[in-house]
């Protein structure tokens, strides 16, 4: 089962070619340029998966507008049926929370990725425009989690709010004792992410009973990775593997009611 997997966010719109169960030619667009520049994309991701026949396309998105722009973009270059997950594709696991609506469709289908590999509680953080991080249950049950500020927009969000601190580059610290402002607030950053994985996932533990395996995606994910040893895995392409896992949910349910 071949797939274009579109993963369309507040900041960045990614995609990629699935053969079977693999991630190729992966491309990722400003959301602000999506409109022009992912029909191209589209065409060489498409390069990937010949001479098979036409794949699905199966977005994930949390940025309506943008999801308008570009289904409208995609079907100027082909013309096969753009599907969604949570919407003509059901939500690859159970959602346990109050509004099951409200969860972005791309949590979901990371943690569902995520538990497919690990096969007990897992939490998974992704470390994007936001620092999201949330749990699945031994049963393979979305529990939810926690939405925090991601590092850029804590860095610009610092820097517009006062009248002298400077807007820095991500960065791994050397010490924690900075000697000058940039150091400082690069620091500050790098900590606070850290920091709150390891409260978030030991308060996720003690509720399991156990250590959840910590994935990490994102970004971001590699950089806050290198400095903390209770990370299990980073997985950069989880959400592609996510939204590839809900297609082959999804088919084998309908044949199953066949």
């Amino acid at each position: 089962m071949n797939i274009i997997a579109i993963d369309i966010g507040n900041t960045r719109v990614s995609l990629a070619a699935c053969l079977g169960k693999k991630v190729l030619g992966v491309e990722r667009l400003a959301t602000a340029d999506a409109a022009t520049l992912v029909g191209p994309a589209v065409e060489r991701v498409r390069a990937l998966l010949r001479p098979s026949p036409a794949p699905r396309v199966v977005v994930c998105s949390v940025n309506p507008p943008a999801a308008d722009a570009v289904v409208a973009a995609v079907g100027k270059v082909v013309d096969w049926p753009v599907l969604f997950v949570g919407r003509e594709i059901e939500l690859p696991m159970p959602v346990d929370v109050e509004s099951p609506a409200t969860i972005g469709a791309d949590r979901v289908v990371a943690a569902a990725a995520a538990f497919e590999a690990v096969g007990g509680p897992v939490a998974v953080a992704s470390l994007g425009t936001a620092l999201t991080i949330s749990g699945v249950s031994q049963e393979g049950h979305f529990l939810g989690g926690v939405i925090c500020p991601g590092l850029r927009i804590s860095a610009h969000t610092l820097h517009e709010s006062t009248a002298a601190l400077p807007e820095v580059p991500l960065a791994k610290p050397a010490s924690p004792f900075a000697r000058n402002t940039v150091d400082a607030i690069q620091a500050g950053l790098f900590y606070q992410a850290g920091g709150t994985l390891r409260e978030v996932v030991e308060r996720m533990a003690t509720e399991f009973g156990t250590w959840p395996h910590l994935v990490l995606t994102g970004g971001d994910a590699e950089l806050i990775a290198s400095a903390y040893e209770f990370v299990d895995s980073v997985v950069p392409n989880l959400t592609f593997m996510g939204i590839n896992l809900a297609l082959r949910k999804h088919v084998d349910a309908m044949d199953g009611r066949r």
